[in-house]
Formats: C-alpha cells, structure tokens, sequence
C-alpha cells in the first residue's frame, strides 16, 4: 500500500469513534475503498495496524501540545488551552476505545501508559514550575508530587470500573478534573488571570 497516513487516518477516525474491538479490517477495507489484500501490504494484522495507528496519534498529540506550550503567554494559559485541546478529543473518542485497548490490546495500552503519560507528566511539572515562576501558582506546591498526582487522576478518569462509561461522559469527568486541578494550584492572580481567559471564549 503506498499511502499508508491515509490508512492510520481512517483507521484512527473509525477507532475513535467505535472503538478498536467493533471495528474490523473489513470496515477500514470499506472505508477506503480497497480490499483487505491491500491493506495486509501495509500491516500484518489489526494489532499491528491498531499499535501503528496510536503512535502516530500520541506523537501528533506530544506535537500539537509543543505548540501550545511554545504560544502560551503564561502557565494559566498553557493549562486551559491545552484542556481545551484534550476536552475537543475526548468528545470524538467512544470510551470503549480505552477499555478495548486495556483488555484486548494490553500491549499497545502499555505503550500508551509508559510513553504518553510519562510525556504528559513532564508537560505538567514543567507547567507548575512555569506558574510558580510567574507567581501564578501557590507558592508552597510541590510540583514532583503533584504531577504524579495529576497522571494518577488522569488515569482515574479512564477506568471503567470507578467511573461507568454509561453514567459519566469523559469530557464531563475530564472537565470536573481540569477545575479541581486549577483551583488547588493556582493563587488570586493565578485565579484572576483564569477568569479573564474563561470570558474571552
């Protein structure tokens, strides 16, 4: 196959939607319109192409974040434009796709784990390091442990056992998160400057 990010795309759009383990290589097939055969020039199997498709996605991810930290003009900033950039994925992405990932995929969801959410971690301490500088944020936070704090809650959100993906939107429980992890963290300037960037969207 020799356009294989039009395959990842659609493979990606499709898993986000209905998750990995509704989704056969038949319906990407059909999708794109080409035959199976086609598609095996590309990958081996699904869990090759399900590994393949969410590297390319957390990469894209750890790129569109780089960006947003690099235009921020401050801390506050940085958090909420970034919850808004995770708050948009989450409201595309069926919450099936973590539980398939986790029960069916345990390989590629290990990846996601040691890479994407050791990569988040570092975001966020330098984050809080950023914020302390520019007394946005508590002065007295310890930002080792509270990233950690921040990945373990991030976590949280995503297991179906203490959150019911049929009770809790994760955009809903993503939000409450992001609120609670703002307001523990940030002083009155820091809270301030947060109100004024909330009335301009």
């Amino acid at each position: 196959m020799k356009n294989k990010s039009s395959l990842f795309v659609s493979a990606r759009d499709m898993f986000l939607k209905y998750g990995v383990k509704s989704v056969s290589m038949d319906d990407i097939a059909g999708i794109l319109g080409i035959s199976k055969k086609t598609i095996y020039q590309a990958v081996s199997n699904k869990k090759e192409l399900i590994q393949a498709v969410i590297e390319t996605h957390v990469e894209e991810e750890h790129a569109a974040i780089k960006i947003i930290t690099a235009d921020a003009q401050n801390a506050v900033e940085e958090m909420v434009v970034i919850a808004q950039h995770v708050l948009k994925s989450m409201k595309a992405m069926n919450p099936s796709l973590t539980y398939d990932l986790k029960k069916f995929y345990p390989t590629t969801w290990n990846y996601v784990e040691n890479h994407h959410f050791s990569h988040i971690e570092k975001v966020i301490q330098k984050n809080l390091e950023r914020g302390k500088k520019e007394e946005l944020y508590r002065s007295e936070i310890k930002e080792d442990i509270l990233c950690k704090m921040y990945i373990g809650m991030a976590q949280l959100i995503v297991n179906g056992h203490i959150f019911s993906y049929k009770k809790y939107e994760l955009s809903t429980l993503f939000e409450n998160f992001i609120d609670y992890h703002l307001n523990g963290i940030m002083n009155e300037n820091g809270k301030k400057l947060f109100n004024q960037l909330i009335k301009l969207d």
